[in-house]
């Protein structure tokens, strides 16, 4: 099995939603795939409501991840309703009742590290996160057009990176192989997923 993270970031453009779901369908064929929704912009207004109220880190936390089931919902739209095939996750239905001593409650975690954790949990063979950048960078590559792309890293280096498009706590709970790619460019995808080189960031564990 494949764990494939699904950043909220694709979901602002329904083209490139709508290329990337049929890119995923695709692949659905001949890889065993199972999509783990982002927050996305449902997750931002529970940050928003978080600064506004001060929520406590436990409400924060659960509000987020029913956040992440708008997304899954959000997303299931995008595929053929005849292909069985396309597993998505809805987080809640696991990591509301998931104790914070199994998995911190706070912004540190975010859905990148729910899919690492469950990634390793589910023992998959590769964990991918598509986002909207093309991997780790020296810098960030929004702010910087120059910013070096990273084509290979170890776990313990990406706890020192700055401006990352992951969580902090990520590389705690990362157990399995991970390639980084920008989801605009589908294509990539399946490149990763057959141990080819591809555009992005590889994790070595």
């Amino acid at each position: 099995m494949f764990v494939i993270k699904l950043g909220g970031s694709l979901t602002k453009d329904k083209k490139i939603l709508a290329n990337l779901c049929r890119e995923i369908e695709k692949l659905t064929k001949k890889f065993d795939l199972l999509i783990v929704p982002g927050g996305g912009e449902f997750a931002d207004i529970v940050r928003e409501y978080d600064k506004k109220f001060n929520l406590s880190q436990e409400i924060s936390h659960r509000m987020a991840v029913l956040a992440m089931d708008q997304t899954g919902f959000l997303i299931s739209g995008f595929f053929n309703d005849n292909n069985n095939k396309v597993k998505i996750l809805i987080p809640s239905k696991i990591f509301l009742e998931l104790p914070e001593s199994e998995l911190e409650h706070s912004w540190d975690v975010t859905s990148d590290s729910i899919s690492a954790y469950l990634a390793g949990k589910l023992n998959a063979e590769k964990l991918i996160i598509l986002t909207d950048v093309c991997g780790l960078y020296d810098s960030d590559p929004k702010k910087n057009q120059d910013a070096k792309l990273f084509k290979k890293v170890n776990l313990n280096e990406i706890k020192n990176f700055h401006d990352s498009c992951v969580d902090k706590k990520f590389h705690e709970f990362l157990k399995t192989p991970c390639c980084i790619i920008n989801g605009k460019f589908p294509g990539r995808i399946s490149a990763a997923l057959e141990n080819k080189e591809f555009v992005g960031t590889e994790i070595v564990i």
